[in-house]
């Protein structure tokens, strides 16, 4: 069985893993013979698991993997997309600046732009099915900063929260 390096951003439903999966602190978390969930990208994401072995020939991709791919190619997530890079740009680039004892004045206007994209977006589970389909980006800090910020909305939205 032939294996292949692949990014966990890259890493779609149905593929199967080749290769236990370690934490840092090498710790077992997935054993080899594991089969790609949205929840298993989840968890990888969440203990910064940038790699992993899958098998070359993986199985061919599910019906919500091609979804996600409609869902990537359509001029609305290229335009969320595009907003949420920018703000995610602008939260790295404010953070900097604070870090380095400048203006911050900018963290604003990202929290402007996650008003915008929240409020673009049609519903929470709108909402959700568009940051799903955002697994390209690099800098998984500044991500995961704007990932916990919309979803933080979305469930005090989900709570009946006030916006206070």
């Amino acid at each position: 069985m032939e294996r292949e390096r692949t990014s966990v951003s890259e890493l779609l439903e149905g593929m199967k893993l080749v290769e236990d999966v370690l934490t840092q602190d090498g710790q077992l978390l997935v054993t080899a013979g594991t089969q790609v969930t949205p929840r298993l990208i989840a968890r990888l994401n969440f203990y910064g698991i940038s790699y992993v072995y899958i098998e070359k020939a993986a199985t061919k991709p599910s019906e919500a993997a091609s979804y996600y791919k409609r869902i990537e190619a359509t001029y609305e997530f290229k335009r969320f997309n595009y907003t949420f890079k920018s703000s995610v740009n602008l939260l790295e680039e404010s953070i900097g600046r604070i870090l380095q004892n400048q203006d911050g004045e900018d963290v604003l206007q990202v929290v402007k732009d996650v008003e915008s994209l929240v409020k673009s977006s049609g519903n929470s589970m709108h909402l959700m099915t568009m940051l799903q389909c955002i697994r390209s980006y690099d800098d998984m800090i500044y991500v995961h900063s704007m990932n916990v910020a919309l979803i933080c909305n979305v469930l005090a939205d989900w709570l009946h929260m006030s916006t206070e």
